[in-house]
């Protein structure tokens, strides 16, 4: 082989392995990426705070949820009240309501818990409705309430 020749191999081998770097990178890149989170409602006499969160993940591809804060903290509901296998902080439906509604201390969730079966596995549950609701003269509590407005529990808020 002639020297050129190797020069012209050598540079192709190091344009192919930028090539690989590259794509390589950018597919681990867009794998871990962390999600974009929009805010969509904010109620400014009851501190509730509702995010459009668009994430990934390698198994499932893409997917999108709610996210609801209270007092600038993530509302995070016990597994307990629902029977579930986990904590509840992602959710398919989140609405607020205007500061001129009469439920504008509230706001709506819907979500599917996961349930744990005898074996040890999980399944998704039914969809679920729930309002939850500041209270409290510290402002520091919600109350979750069914669909039926029967209260199901009531959550103490910590942070600021």
């Amino acid at each position: 082989m002639s020297a050129s020749a190797a020069v012209r191999s050598r540079w192709w081998l190091a344009l192919i392995g930028s090539i690989v770097l590259l794509a390589t990178g950018s597919v681990f890149a867009g794998v871990f990426s962390s999600g974009k989170k929009q805010l969509l409602f904010e109620n400014r006499v009851h501190p509730w705070k509702i995010y459009y969160v668009q994430d990934r993940d390698f198994a499932r591809g893409r997917f999108a949820y709610y996210e609801v804060h209270y007092r600038d903290q993530p509302l995070v509901l016990p597994k307990a009240l629902f029977d579930a296998a986990a904590d509840i902080d992602r959710f398919f439906v989140a609405a607020g309501f205007p500061p001129e509604a009469t439920d504008n201390d509230s706001v709506l969730l819907g979500f599917t818990p996961s349930l744990l079966l005898p074996g040890g596995s999980t399944k998704a549950g039914e969809l679920m409705f729930v309002y939850a609701r500041s209270v409290g003269a510290s402002g520091r509590e919600v109350q979750v309430y069914s669909q039926g407005r029967r209260l199901l529990g009531v959550l103490t808020i910590e942070g600021r």
